[in-house]
């Protein structure tokens, strides 16, 4: 079949991102790139389902949003005909006349990839594939992994997290370790903070001012309360909590009065859930910033391919523990590998093996160990997790990949 070419629509070079999950908003580290992308000259258009609202990703750089309906996704990767590689080329082409013709596809983990290798045999646009997720053949199956595989054959580079993902990711989706780079899950940029030495200062408007908090400390916890993330054993703690700490939930996707009802009956009276489903990644930030300590434990599951050796191997692929740092949040985690070594040696947190001991832990900490905590974690985050520091090797990779193009 011969390729489809486009041509450039001005003199600025295009990536385009596919990005079938969609939840890009609540993804610091995919805003981060885009914005490292727009900041650098590169126009960038993020193709995703319908369901994502333009006004959310343009809070945070000038990226174009084209979305599809999920059928039109889910035809497109599980489909390996003609007809389905047709149906999404032409509903793309279509909307790709206003905006400039791309010189880079990026395909986000196994379905971003699969769509972005048939796009890329139809046009001869080069690809590359941002892991966030490793799918492992031993916990799903040849037949679920042969596409992925083969969609990375011609790959220009991936991007993982860390060195021990880079090796996973390697092995299970065939890739020369050599096309890899390692970009850590990060938000972009620095936070105002406040002065957390009392522990009573409240931002108007606050989830202190809003949830009407009056314990004096807050740990909170963000993201999936899911089993994986051990929410019931953090929550079934708080009865022997101190007094002056409360716990503070935040569901990434919100939560149903009925979810919350099972989960306070399953604690103590210290305990405040976010009735939010908050559309930005930079409202989560301004709610961190009035916590004490934030909550990161992880138990694999291995009841699908997500909660598996993907959560065993974590390494620094956590956006709620690098959200943490970022705010400067002491951190108390279990035992998660890199994350978990990198937090004793700067001093950013406390290492507790398991949620019941957190009764001990917050009874013990004071007030001077949290500040000094608090730094650390700030430190921590700019040396080794900030995605700035991994900037220039990103571009560098980027500039190859659409330059053999342009």
């Amino acid at each position: 079949m011969a390729k489809i070419s486009g041509r450039f629509h001005g003199s600025k070079q295009s990536v385009l991102i596919v990005h079938p999950e969609g939840n890009i908003h609540y993804n610091p580290s995919l805003l981060g790139i885009v914005s490292i992308l727009s900041d650098s000259g590169y126009q960038v258009t993020v193709l995703a389902p319908v369901f994502i609202c333009k006004d959310e990703l343009s809070r945070h750089c000038s990226a174009n949003l084209l979305t599809l309906r999920g059928k039109y996704f889910r035809q497109a990767t599980e489909m390996n005909t003609l007809h389905a590689k047709w149906i999404l080329l032409s509903r793309l082409i279509h909307t790709l006349e206003k905006h400039i013709w791309p010189s880079l596809i990026i395909g986000v983990d196994r379905d971003g990839i699969i769509i972005s290798s048939r796009l890329s045999s139809l046009t001869g646009i080069p690809y590359a594939l941002l892991s966030y997720e490793i799918f492992f053949e031993c916990e799903t199956s040849q037949i679920f992994k042969r596409p992925e595989i083969e969609a990375c054959r011609k790959i220009k580079f991936a991007i993982s997290q860390d060195p021990k993902r880079s090796e996973l990711l390697s092995r299970e989706n065939h890739i020369s370790r050599d096309k890899i780079i390692e970009v850590p899950v990060s938000p972009r940029g620095r936070l105002i903070l406040r002065d957390r030495r009392h522990g009573t200062s409240e931002s108007k408007g606050g989830i202190r001012e809003r949830y009407q908090i009056k314990h004096q400390k807050i740990a909170i916890l963000v993201g999936s309360t899911d089993g994986w993330s051990m929410t019931n054993k953090i929550i079934a703690s708080t009865k022997d909590w101190p007094s002056k700490w409360c716990l503070f939930i935040h569901d990434r996707y919100g939560l149903r009065a009925e979810e919350i009802e099972k989960l306070k009956a399953r604690g103590g009276h210290n305990i405040y859930f976010s009735t939010e489903s908050f559309s930005d990644i930079d409202d989560v930030s301004t709610m961190l910033l009035e916590a004490d300590v934030g909550l990161a434990f992880y138990q694999p599951t291995y009841q699908n391919q997500w909660e598996g050796r993907n959560l065993k191997h974590l390494g620094l692929s956590s956006g709620k523990i690098a959200s943490y740092l970022r705010a400067g949040l002491p951190v108390i985690l279990n035992r998660v590998g890199q994350y978990s070594r990198l937090i004793r040696t700067y001093e950013a947190g406390i290492i507790s093996p398991r949620p019941s001991l957190l009764p001990c832990i917050l009874n013990r900490i004071t007030d001077h160990e949290l500040a000094i905590m608090s730094k650390n974690a700030l430190r921590l985050y700019q040396k080794k997790i900030n995605i700035e520091r991994h900037k220039k090797h990103l571009l560098k990779a980027i500039q190859a990949g659409a330059l053999r193009y342009s």
